[in-house]
């Protein structure tokens, strides 16, 4: 009967389920560090490391020419907040900046695998622990900064532009 193969289906979610689970706790507990900067950097450092990484790998590949990454914290003038890494690039044009900007978000591929490979049957629970953090990092470094956000809508912009003019011409 279909009841049956709604209940069998949604049995089947449930390792993926607690995995999310999992996942949301462990980021509850390492935000919970935010009022430490440094020890709150220490854990964001596998995040970081792949948010720049993300932008460095673009940044090659659209030949934006990274001359400076870095993650080393440091703190913002004026502020109680950390810088926790950065990428500076020499050639950094408005086409250019979209995909760099927006590069981090690829970590979302790697972290639906490794939140699938948490909830595999097999998984043993320190295995599960491993590949939920794995996609804890991922997670918590997919999302462009307010930085990449302003970088993107300067290409985001021209693209604007560029529609509306093509519209009006047609």
């Amino acid at each position: 009967t279909s009841k049956s193969k709604v209940q069998k289906d949604l049995i089947e979610l449930l390792p993926l389920i607690s995995r999310l689970v999992m996942v949301g706790s462990m980021y509850v507990l390492v935000r919970s560090f935010v009022r430490w900067p440094y020890v709150y950097a220490m854990l964001c450092l596998p995040a970081t490391m792949l948010h720049e990484l993300a932008h460095l790998f673009v940044g090659v590949l659209v030949r934006a020419r990274p001359v400076v990454f870095s993650l080393l914290p440091k703190r913002m003038p004026g502020t109680d907040r950390l810088m926790t890494g950065h990428v500076t690039f020499t050639n950094l044009t408005w086409w250019r900046g979209l995909p760099v900007a927006t590069a981090p978000l690829f970590l979302l591929l790697p972290a639906g695998l490794w939140l699938v490979m948490a909830s595999l049957p097999l998984t043993e629970m320190g295995e599960a622990l491993a590949w939920s953090f794995c996609a804890l990092q991922c997670f918590m470094g997919c999302w462009p900064s307010p930085q990449d956000w302003r970088h993107a809508g300067k290409t985001l912009w021209v693209l604007m532009v560029i529609g509306i003019t093509a519209t009006a011409i047609w």
